[in-house]
């Protein structure tokens, strides 16, 4: 195994199977990225002992040397021309994992859904990585397959106003794969007397100006990439409904990971928070300061008004 010059995609391994579909998946990745994958493992920081069970450090960097050499073993069966490197780190998940993928491309982590013991890099985990990388961390869940490609990736557009932020990273995502591009942007007024009168009064107007809105901005994009197709979606449904139910259809959703304040800080919402729990397809969460360097020399836009 060789290590790899450019930016590697990071994928968090602790022996489940949730994290072994993670590597199948980074390893994909790093062939349409044109690099390699870097393995992490991180150990406890801490060595809980009793009389009838002692554990020493040395058990901990035993299992965890077992669990790279898995990782890097599925990485060659996947594809053997992928590069390959392995970390072993000892300290808190989060921030150790993060401190190793300061140079990474992409972090990737699988999702898993059976018992808590068994994987590391599970809920809080995954939240607390892509609430504070400062790259794209992806989600995956445990039936992700590359055998079932479904030629689908959706973007969720939260407000016209902030959408510029998204759409490139979207854009390349599906021209990639080869696939098609969904944006999608839903709403649904919090109070139930609003809603209805919304529903049934001014639901085709409240289409036409955001999509109004929208428009110009993926005409923008679709002179860069101008073979991928696109779909302009505006329901009026709750958006993490509407997200998971197109989620089911496709091969992978972008969010954006809202900046608050400045410096910018780690927060995600109860949306992000539910379809990293949920979405039956990868979740890209992207932080805002990486969309801002992407988008660089590109047409913006502020308050919803394009900037030339």
């Amino acid at each position: 195994m060789t290590g790899t010059s450019t930016p590697p995609v990071v994928v968090g391994v602790d022996g489940s199977s949730g994290s072994l579909t993670a590597v199948r998946y980074a390893v994909a990745e790093a062939g349409r990225l044109g690099t390699g994958v870097r393995l992490v493992h991180v150990t406890p920081d801490y060595t809980p002992t009793t009389p009838m069970l002692p554990l020493i450090r040395d058990d901990f960097e035993q299992v965890g040397r077992r669990i790279l050499r898995e990782g890097a073993a599925l990485v060659g069966e996947t594809d053997p021309s992928c590069e390959t490197t392995s970390e072993l780190r000892s300290g808190p998940t989060v921030s150790t994992l993060l401190e190793a993928a300061e140079d990474a491309r992409l972090v990737v982590l699988g999702r898993e859904h059976h018992s808590l013991a068994e994987a590391v890099f599970t809920g809080s985990t995954t939240i607390g990585a892509a609430g504070r990388a400062t790259c794209p961390v992806v989600s995956v869940p445990p039936a992700w397959s590359a055998a079932e490609p479904r030629g689908r990736v959706v973007v969720g557009v939260r407000s016209p106003a902030h959408s510029t932020e998204l759409l490139g990273r979207a854009f390349a995502a599906a021209e990639a794969r080869g696939g098609r591009l969904v944006v999608l942007h839903a709403w649904k007024l919090p109070g139930s007397y609003d809603d209805i009168v919304e529903a049934r009064t001014h639901t085709n107007d409240r289409v036409k100006e955001i999509e109004g809105q929208i428009d110009p901005l993926l005409e923008m994009f679709r002179r860069s990439h101008p073979d991928v197709e696109v779909e302009l979606a505006v329901v009026h449904e709750q958006p993490v409904r509407a997200l998971l139910r197109a989620g089911d259809a496709a091969d992978l959703m972008v969010i954006v990971r809202r900046a608050h304040g400045l410096p910018l800080t780690s927060h995600l919402g109860g949306t992000a928070r539910a379809l990293l729990h949920h979405a039956k397809c990868p979740i890209e969460v992207v932080p805002p300061q990486e969309v801002l360097a992407e988008m660089e020399g590109l047409v913006l836009e502020e308050a919803g008004v394009v900037q030339k």
